[in-house]
């Protein structure tokens, strides 16, 4: 699949047109426009059709078109299971141990779980309440700019191994503790 853009700068529209060689023939050349009526409102026209997003529905429109099709930022059902099922355990942990988790963790690997988890608001909620102030606004920032492109399914892999092997022995010594309930 080939995505290609053209800006129309009077008009305030970006119109995309695309070109589809894996699917149906009524997706070839489907013009595809993106209009701002007002400033926390899309709209997508689909030739004749047109679906209105607001800002955050946007958002999540954009993050998993991104990750669907930027190389090596598509994780496998597998793994994205595996993330997901880390994330939750990690949301359920108690205060302390979270607290322990990212004292003892590599900043950059914490960084990386907040990054491919960035559309979990429960999972950021959990991550920057037991972060000081200072250290939750010096984490915002190096997400803006350390992670512009994405982290690859490998990175992501890599970091949940560490953490998950940190997580294992904080439960052993007794620190931390799955007792949090979700909200």
């Amino acid at each position: 699949m080939m995505l290609r853009s053209y800006a129309v700068p009077p008009l305030g529209q970006a119109v995309f047109v695309l070109f589809s060689r894996k699917h149906c023939d009524s997706l070839n050349g489907m013009k595809i426009t993106v209009t701002r009526p007002n400033p926390n409102r899309f709209e997508l026209h689909f030739d004749d059709a047109t679906i209105a997003l607001d800002g955050s529905e946007t958002k999540t429109l954009l993050l998993e078109l991104t990750r669907h099709l930027m190389p090596g930022n598509r994780q496998s059902s597998a793994q994205e299971s595996r993330f997901r099922s880390f994330t939750r355990k990690l949301c359920q942990a108690d205060d302390v141990g979270v607290q322990t988790l990212l004292l003892k963790a590599d900043a950059n690997d914490i960084l990386v779980i907040l990054k491919a988890g960035e559309d979990d608001s429960q999972l950021r909620g959990r991550i920057y309440a037991n972060m000081t102030e200072k250290a939750r606004i010096i984490a915002e920032e190096d997400l803006r700019y350390k992670f512009r492109e994405g982290v690859g399914d490998d990175r992501i892999a890599a970091a949940i191994e560490r953490i998950e092997r940190i997580v294992k022995d904080l439960v052993e010594e007794g620190i931390l503790r799955f007792t949090h309930t979700q909200r």
